[in-house]
């Protein structure tokens, strides 16, 4: 890293490196290593920032940072107090044109595994270069920023990407293959049989195992097995992801299409139908995702069924017939 990449770096960002850098080695920062964790995993630019006040290490131990002095600016570093001298003359030493020859961070690159909250509510994640991820229930990934590359892996379930532009490429690896984009909203549903990508904004290239290169536009859908060539569908908007709002809609569907539908977003059997069990009427409109058990009542309300609980599993029957052994 040289002086332009310490230059690049917002302004507030150095003087909250240099705060925790006083904070940390002023032997009293115990008691922050959780919030400075935080700090320095929420964006790339912090490693940056950090790595080199740590660099310059031998040079900052005379200017006496002080976490105890009076702030000049409480937002620096979540309220950490440095004197404003110090901050320039620490700002100063880089301005003198000494370059940062090693990274210490550089085999450190921000790291994270992110898990749906529980089996029955989704979750949505921040991420520090102002993306997000929801997670439909039980779902998982590891994601892994570095000073080149955005990646997400190991994708289990259903996942919506709403993905910030910061001239990095976003990558998400698939047991299939691999989509890259640069900014846009998409879907991938991963199950051990099959792969499939929705793009509602923007354009993404999914990148097959075979070397075929695929690019989606919004309102297309790509399914890609193990048994078959990836396969492109055109379809409306609204019909992808619209599970992230919390609600899933329906036009005209039988109550084994919904339950199959519902079982996708909860990433396991969580309905079931009763042998025998055949409503005559179809269901149309929109559903709450909130818990199974709320979704139960809306489907028994609606098709005139009951619905019992059983093991985390629950099965919708004829009125006052149990559930089948």
């Amino acid at each position: 890293m040289k002086l332009s990449d310490w230059q690049s770096i917002d302004e507030h960002v150095r003087e909250a490196a240099l705060a925790w850098h006083a904070r940390m080695t002023a032997g009293d920062g115990r008691a922050d290593d959780a919030a400075f964790t935080d700090w320095l995993t929420a964006d790339p630019a912090h490693y940056d920032a950090f790595a080199l006040v740590e660099a310059f290490d031998s040079s900052l131990d005379g200017l006496s940072l002080d976490a105890e002095a009076e702030p000049a600016n409480d937002n620096a570093a979540g309220g950490l107090a440095v004197p404003w001298p110090a901050l320039a003359a620490g700002i100063g030493i880089v301005a003198l044109g000494l370059a940062l020859v090693f990274n210490p961070f550089a085999d450190k690159p921000y790291e994270a595994q992110i898990y749906a909250e529980t089996d029955l509510e989704r979750s949505v994640t921040e991420l520090g270069d102002g993306s997000r991820i929801i997670l439909a229930p039980g779902s998982s990934l590891s994601i892994n920023y570095d000073r080149k590359t955005r990646r997400v892996s190991a994708l289990k379930g259903l996942a919506y990407f709403d993905v910030a532009g910061d001239g990095r490429p976003f990558i998400v690896s698939l047991a299939e293959g691999e989509v890259r984009v640069l900014g846009t909203e998409f879907e991938i549903r991963q199950t051990p049989a099959v792969t499939r990508v929705g793009v509602v904004e923007g354009r993404v290239a999914y990148e097959g195992e075979t070397g075929t290169r695929i690019e989606l536009v919004p309102g297309q859908l790509l399914a890609d097995t193990i048994a078959a060539p990836p396969k492109v569908l055109d379809t409306a908007l609204e019909t992808i992801a619209p599970w992230r709002d919390g609600v899933l809609e329906f036009d005209n569907a039988p109550l084994a299409e919904v339950t199959a539908a519902l079982n996708t977003y909860f990433g396991r059997e969580t309905f079931r139908i009763a042998p025998g069990l055949t409503p005559a009427n179809r269901f149309s409109g929109v559903l709450s995702l909130s818990t199974p058990a709320a979704t139960a009542q809306q489907l028994s309300a609606y098709f005139g069924v009951d619905a019992f609980e059983e093991a985390g599993i629950i099965t919708l029957a004829a009125p006052s017939d149990p559930p089948a052994e």
